[in-house]
């Protein structure tokens, strides 16, 4: 196992209270929509004191989505940005748990078990979003059927030029999530009807989703504790299948995925039982 050695400073910040309420990997969009916030929204119910700053990430502070979210639940409360390899010192740490029990994994695949949340309080979490976000879901130009569409220098390569053109016959529209501020995002997804796309991060938003939005998530393969996605489905009520390009639990020997239209067009099937 590969083990990085944590950099030690001499001279670290010391902080007397702090309030955490970290992920394994905050600045992932899944991770920030799925742990953090809603971790973040867990404190605000407790009232813990809003002097009390809370620890992140400096990546956080770079992107304007995760900013704007962010703001939904910081309040006037004070952030201690994080430097990368940064050791503080905290005196008393408040350490607030997700509803969503994503982690930490067992080493071995096969003791892992599927994900698990807590109902009440994500429900409550995305009630608080689209409350805040009310007048631009109203104002918004729906797109009622999506594709979420990747660039072309994707590390996550896979024949979407094919499905896409199968998707434009259908009235589907491509967008690109990382272009939308999150009012638009979340608007985007409570306001369509079916949404379509590659595996990613972009299907957090699915919270977002109306209990008639059907998602069709597309990718190699999955195994059955990778629930990420369908366990968020259950906050929204909404419905989410995966069309795979290999038999599930079979490991791909690519870097990329190819779906042919056989397979394709049986999904899309479903979409519009």
């Amino acid at each position: 196992m590969y083990k990085r050695q944590l950099k030690v400073q001499k001279n670290p910040r010391n902080i007397g209270t702090a309030l955490f309420v970290g992920t394994r990997a905050p600045y992932n969009w899944y991770h920030w929509i799925a742990n953090l916030l809603p971790a973040l929204h867990v404190a605000n119910q407790a009232e813990i004191e809003e002097s009390i700053p809370l620890l992140l990430p400096e990546e956080i502070s770079t992107s304007p989505q995760m900013r704007e979210s962010l703001e939904i639940f910081l309040g006037n409360r004070p952030v201690v940005w994080l430097t990368k390899d940064e050791v503080v010192e905290v005196g008393n740490l408040l350490w607030v748990d997700s509803p969503v029990y994503d982690s930490p994994f067992a080493l071995d695949s096969a003791n892992r078990l599927p994900l698990m949340l807590h109902s009440t309080a994500m429900r409550e979490y995305r009630e608080k979003i689209l409350s805040h976000y009310s007048e631009e879901i109203r104002a918004f130009n729906p797109v009622k059927r999506v594709f979420l569409a990747r660039r072309p220098d994707s590390s996550r390569p896979y024949n979407q030029d094919e499905v896409l053109e199968h998707l434009l016959e259908r009235g589907f529209q491509a967008v690109f999530a990382e272009d939308l501020t999150f009012g638009q995002q979340v608007a985007l997804f409570h306001g369509s009807e079916f949404i379509v796309g590659p595996t990613g991060a972009a299907f957090s938003n699915i919270i977002f989703s109306k209990p008639e939005t059907r998602a069709l998530r597309l990718l190699d393969f999955s195994k059955p504790h990778e629930n990420f996605f369908s366990n968020l489905v259950l906050v929204g009520k909404s419905q989410i299948r995966d069309c795979y390009s290999l038999p599930t639990g079979t490991p791909s020997q690519v870097s990329g995925f190819s779906l042919n239209n056989r397979q394709l067009e049986r999904a899309i099937e479903w979409l519009f039982q």
